[in-house]
């Protein structure tokens, strides 16, 4: 999460107002950044339960923090415009699509011209477990 979040701040400084986290299931990146509601509105983008046991979770210890959309959707079909998000993260969820190249291409529409995505996961290649960032 420090790799990404670090890239974040640097691209909050830079003018950043929308962050897309693919698969967030329990991240809880909003709520550890409760300064950050005025300047950056966070959309989670998950399978409906994960969502939906994260707001009743949320809820047990307060509101669902203003900053944060829950977005239900499939990787592969973003309910998003192209150019039209800031920056995208997905952090071990990537072999959890069945369409890994559908998404990371639909990733890369929804993004504005120069802007970024970061991507950690476990990757294999001929049998070998690695990073890839």
């Amino acid at each position: 999460a420090r790799f990404s979040e670090d890239a974040l701040h640097a691209a909050i400084a830079r003018g950043v107002r929308q962050y897309v986290i693919v698969g967030a299931g329990l991240d809880t990146f909003a709520l550890r950044q409760p300064e950050l509601a005025d300047k950056l509105t966070v959309f989670e983008l998950d399978h409906p339960a994960s969502q939906n046991l994260k707001r009743k979770l949320i809820e047990r210890i307060g509101p669902v923090p203003r900053h944060l959309e829950f977005v239900e959707a499939d990787a592969t079909k973003l309910p998003f415009g192209d150019n039209e998000f800031d920056a995208v993260t997905i952090s071990f969820g990537l072999r959890n699509i069945v369409a890994p190249h559908a998404a990371l291409a639909e990733f890369y529409d929804g993004l504005k011209p120069e802007q970024q995505q970061k991507l950690r996961d476990f990757m294999s290649k001929r049998g070998h477990g690695g990073w890839r960032s």
